[in-house]
């Protein structure tokens, strides 16, 4: 029993950890405010830039994914999360939902929670600024988000392609401090109910 007990806090204490030192990495690469630049220039400027931006000048492509609940294997109810390509405007004839032919050279993907439906893509991603930051320091598309985007953009380069996190903002180093904190007390916690298990055995 003391060992179930023990997994508990020793698991989420890593998780939390770990997200703490993600959030750490990219504040500490962030600016301040955010900066202000176009989709091409950031394509050219690469994931390893200030990942804090306010992007401009970009297109929504129509071939998106998204993902939501599901009752035998049906989806139900709003959408959870969105990713869908876009491209330097002007790249695309015709967007958002236009029935464009798909690009040949996607280069960035946006990621999003704030999109229920498809009525939303629109108004809440093809803006002329989108507030988001460039997580690919600290993560990437698994492998089914991956699947159904090649079905779409068979020419598709994943090791390349920026991943920008819609509405998202640099933590605050108090955020940050609360999950290290939480998340080393937890292990501490689990660690030592693991100890207080073998020496009672």
């Amino acid at each position: 029993m003391l060992v179930r007990l023990a997994l508990f806090p020793l698991v989420f204490g890593v998780v939390f950890f770990m997200l703490g030192l993600n959030e750490k990495k990219l504040a500490d690469a962030s600016s301040q405010a955010p900066e202000t630049i176009s989709l091409k220039k950031l394509i050219d400027r690469g994931p390893e830039g200030n990942p804090n931006v306010i992007l401009t000048d970009f297109q929504v492509c129509d071939n998106l994914v998204y993902q939501t609940s599901t009752i035998a294997g049906q989806a139900v109810g709003s959408w959870s999360s969105v990713w869908v390509p876009i491209v330097p405007r002007g790249d695309l004839a015709v967007g958002i939902l236009g029935a464009a032919a798909p690009p040949r050279d996607v280069q960035a993907i946006i990621f999003s929670k704030h999109v229920s439906n498809v009525q939303e893509v629109g108004a809440k991603l093809g803006v002329q600024n989108l507030r988001g930051m460039v997580t690919n320091r600290i993560s990437s598309l698994n492998s089914k988000e991956k699947q159904f985007l090649q079905k779409g953009y068979p020419g598709i380069n994943f090791d390349r392609c920026l991943i920008i996190d819609e509405g998202r903002e640099p933590a605050s180093s108090e955020r940050i401090s609360l999950y290290l904190a939480g998340g080393g007390l937890l292990v501490l916690i689990g660690l030592a109910l693991l100890a207080k298990r073998f020496l009672l055995s």
